[in-house]
């Protein structure tokens, strides 16, 4: 119960007090039907009130004679009986479920009509609601709260409602101070709860509960019987002890809640100025990231260029003579070209060559290239025979004439990777 909210320990109590169940069973059935107090009552009247009708036991057919003409009649009087029982069980539950229905808050206001019909309708105002309403109504209005709480099994319980809370005098303080009075009787589960809340040891018991230090606050106990005057004289003497101090004023209460508007307000805008801060400073964190990289791709792009360059101005030209092998090349632009390679040449060559062919083909005129520093060339190509497939990768050290497949001749397709 310690983990429940407010809510949900009231429609415990409420489901407890309804249908006269242990907190176990309520708790199960709230939980089952997701803390719907109507719907768990519904299921707990239908399921007690479904009753297995009497089976209908076939026989064989007897003919008719005197033992027919004897039970004849008790039959007919078990069957209307059992169709009245059935009819007025029946009645009951819709019953039930109508006063359910229109009011959850029976527990709230059995009180005040017991109260009426033991010792008449002159009395305190009870607030007819439960104890959390009740104590929420006070905060709100910045009134006090009375709490009483009485006992049947105290002798002095009868005495106390009789003469004390049916006084003129205290019925009059309470409308002029504007107190807000709830009543209970500790034999129900709520005001059970609320008594050992509030510690009550003796009764009748009564709290008086005002609005200190920021939340409701029992600021005085009366415990056992008190006459209307002696309870009158303790209930004034300590509202004049609290004076402004402790009972906040309409007027209190509104600058209170002013402030406080204004602190959430201010609270908001520090949030929502922070917000846009972190985003501004995400986005330019982003702007300064993209433009770096931004700026590494430019200079990439132009050790790239650069080394292509070098490349060219290095490149030995086409030998005419001596060990060769004879490459047809296929481009991955459908464009076709041969070209013969020396028995010194590397698989690196076959690279450096298809890099460097555009400026071959545009016949650009060698220059000497200064080769970039802190720069590692990446082929973005890929070399391989057409058929059987077998791919070569860039390799200074591998010479062209110790590879069979290559040498004297062979056709080479280039692949972007």
């Amino acid at each position: 119960m310690d983990s429940l909210t407010r809510e949900q320990r009231e429609s415990v109590s409420r489901y407890q007090t309804i249908t006269k169940t242990k907190v176990d069973e309520a708790l199960s059935q709230l939980l089952k039907h997701n803390w719907d107090l109507q719907r768990a009552i519904d299921h707990r009247y239908e399921t007690s009130r479904s009753i297995q009708p009497v089976s209908a036991v076939r026989r064989e057919r007897r003919p008719f004679g005197f033992r027919f003409l004897l039970f004849w009649p008790l039959g007919l009087a078990w069957n209307v009986t059992w169709s009245l029982f059935s009819f007025a069980s029946r009645l009951i539950l819709s019953q039930k479920k109508r006063l359910i229905k229109d009011n959850t808050d029976l527990l709230a206001y059995d009180f005040k009509q017991v109260f009426e019909s033991r010792y008449g309708s002159s009395h305190l105002d009870f607030f007819q609601a439960g104890y959390n309403q009740a104590l929420e109504k006070a905060r709100n209005e910045s009134r006090l709260l009375l709490v009483i709480l009485q006992s049947d099994d105290h002798d002095q319980t009868q005495l106390f409602c009789r003469e004390t809370l049916t006084s003129t005098c205290l019925i009059d303080y309470t409308r002029e101070k504007n107190i807000l009075v709830w009543g209970g009787n500790v034999k129900e589960t709520e005001s059970h709860e609320v008594s050992f809340g509030l510690k009550a040891t003796r009764y009748p018991f009564s709290a008086l509960i005002g609005f200190k230090d920021r939340k409701m606050t029992v600021i005085e106990r009366l415990e056992g019987y008190h006459d209307a005057e002696e309870m009158k004289a303790r209930l004034d003497s300590v509202i004049q002890k609290l004076g402004e101090t402790t009972i906040s004023t309409g007027e209190e209460n509104e600058r209170e809640n002013e402030r406080r508007l204004r602190e959430e307000q201010d609270m908001a805008y520090l949030k929502s100025l922070r917000a846009d801060q972190e985003k501004a400073r995400k986005i330019k964190k982003e702007r300064e990231e993209e433009e770096k990289r931004k700026r590494e791709r430019e200079e990439e792009e132009e050790k790239r260029e650069r080394y292509v360059l070098y490349l060219f101005s290095q490149f030995p030209k086409e030998p005419k003579e001596g060990r060769l092998t004879r490459l047809n090349f296929r481009l991955p632009n459908g464009e076709r070209m041969v070209r013969s390679f020396d028995e010194e040449d590397s698989l690196d060559t076959l690279y450096q060559f298809i890099e460097i062919y555009p400026l071959l083909k545009a016949k650009s005129h060698q220059m000497n290239a200064i080769k970039p520093k802190d720069y590692l060339h990446k082929y973005t190509f890929k070399i391989h025979n057409s058929y059987p497939r077998m791919q070569y990768e860039p390799d200074k050290d591998i010479k062209l004439s110790t590879i069979p497949s290559l040498w004297p001749s062979a056709t080479l397709v280039i692949e972007d990777e």
